[in-house]
C-alpha cells in the first residue's frame, strides 16, 4: 500500500510513576532504588502513555499504541518478563493507557545498577512515532555467603569397579 500523503501525525508521550504513587511526573528519565529482597509491590512501577492523535477526527478518535522494554548498556534478551502480558492498547478520545512494569529482585548485572529503555511507539503513518522513557534502577543486594559443604571424614580403599557413596550434607547459611 502506498498513500501519496500522511496525515501529520505527533509521537505518543511516555510518563513515569514510582512504586507506590500516583503521580506520573517523570517524562525522560526516572530512578528507582529497592533492595535485592523487597516484595514485588515495591519493585513494580507504572507508566502512563498517552497520544494527542487520539483526539483528533482525521484519526477518528482512536490511536493504537504499544510498548516493549530494551536494555541500555547491556545485553539480555529477557526484558519481556517485566512487561505485562498486554502491551498493546488503543487510546480513544485523548484517552490514555496504563502500563505496569515490574522489575525483578536479581539485577540484570552483578553490580546492582542498570538501565533500561520503556518504549512507547504509535501506529503513524507511514512510520510509528515513539517516546523513550529511561530507568536508571539501583539494587541494593542483600549479603550471600556461599554454601557450606560438610563432609565425613572418609577413608576407604575401593577395589577396581567397585562402588561406594558417602554422605555429604549442603548447609546454606542463609
Amino acid at each position: 500500500l502506498v498513500l501519496d500523503k500522511c496525515a501529520s501525525a505527533d509521537p505518543p508521550l511516555i510518563l513515569g510513576s514510582r512504586p507506590g504513587s500516583t503521580a506520573f511526573n517523570f517524562e525522560n528519565t526516572m530512578s528507582v532504588s529497592f533492595a535485592g529482597n523487597a516484595p514485588e509491590q515495591l519493585r513494580c512501577l507504572n507508566v502512563r502513555i498517552s497520544d494527542a492523535d487520539a483526539s483528533k477526527s482525521q484519526d477518528n478518535l482512536s490511536e493504537k499504541i504499544a510498548i516493549r522494554a530494551i536494555p541500555i548498556g547491556f545485553q539480555n534478551q529477557a526484558l519481556t518478563s517485566i512487561l505485562p502480558s498486554l502491551t498493546t492498547a488503543t487510546l480513544i478520545n485523548g484517552g490514555f493507557a496504563d502500563f505496569q512494569i515490574c522489575l525483578p529482585a536479581c539485577p540484570y548485572l552483578p553490580s546492582g545498577q542498570y538501565e533500561i529503555g520503556i518504549i512507547a511507539a504509535d501506529d503513524a503513518c507511514s512510520l510509528p512515532l515513539s517516546d523513550t522513557l529511561r530507568i536508571q534502577v539501583n539494587v541494593s543486594i542483600p549479603p550471600n555467603a556461599p554454601p557450606e559443604f560438610s563432609t565425613p571424614d572418609v577413608k576407604a580403599t575401593l577395589q577396581e569397579g567397585a562402588q561406594q557413596s558417602w554422605p555429604i550434607q549442603v548447609a546454606d547459611p542463609d
